[in-house]
């Protein structure tokens, strides 16, 4: 049975280009990304200079993956008066409740900001369990080119996402440390596969600020 398409649009409005660093993810991908279309995402922007993911989630962790490290990602950016033009099949509940003018922009903007708060509790609880505390060092590198290194520790982070397997499983099929692995987690939270391939740089470093810098 084919699943149905949650993939949204806003008629009439061209996408624009978001730089990927800005984006921040709502929710964890449930289902192979691989199997999705890759369409423009909706975001949300708030006044931390930073833009939710409204609805899009999987196709954001899609291009992350597949999309060969992008800096920017085509988005709609929901603004008032969109409201006839935003579109979806269905559409997600809260984007849903803002066309139909049961909450306002603003709202819609603090439940996508709580949701991705919920995302960084769920790292933060990792990181906690594997006591990580900052930035760890790299000290294992997969074989290979530090593109395929990124790729192969992006698939092990998204594995754990979807809750098939775990960060002790992954870590002992790649032969790191736990803690190692569990750091990789949230530099791709923060950033994708490319702050991933950042670390694995010589000198990489894991940190990044609020605005993705």
């Amino acid at each position: 049975m084919s699943r149905p398409s949650t993939r949204s649009w806003l008629e009439g409005k061209a996408p624009r280009q978001i730089p990927v660093k800005r984006v921040r993810p709502t929710n964890a991908p449930s289902r192979d990304i691989r199997e999705e279309i890759y369409a423009p995402i909706l975001l949300v922007e708030a006044d931390d200079g930073l833009y939710y993911i409204a609805d899009g989630n999987h196709r954001f962790f899609k291009k992350l993956v597949f999309g060969g490290d992008p800096e920017t990602i085509p988005a709609w950016v929901l603004e008032e008066g969109d409201q006839e033009r935003v579109h979806g099949s269905p559409l997600p509940q809260h984007v849903r409740e803002w066309k139909d003018g049961k909450i306002t922009l603003s709202q819609l903007c603090v439940i996508a900001k709580n949701a991705y708060e919920d995302v960084q509790e769920k790292v933060k609880k990792i990181l906690v369990n594997y006591k990580v505390e900052g930035a760890v060092e790299t000290t294992a590198v997969m074989p290979g080119d530090i593109n395929q290194s990124a790729f192969t520790l992006t698939a092990s982070v998204l594995r754990v996402l979807r809750g098939v397997t775990t960060i002790e499983q992954e870590a002992q099929e790649l032969a790191l440390p736990v803690e190692e692995l569990a750091s990789f987690y949230k530099c791709f939270i923060d950033g994708g596969r490319e702050a991933i391939r950042d670390r694995l740089r010589p000198g990489g470093d894991s940190g990044r600020d609020d605005r993705g810098g």
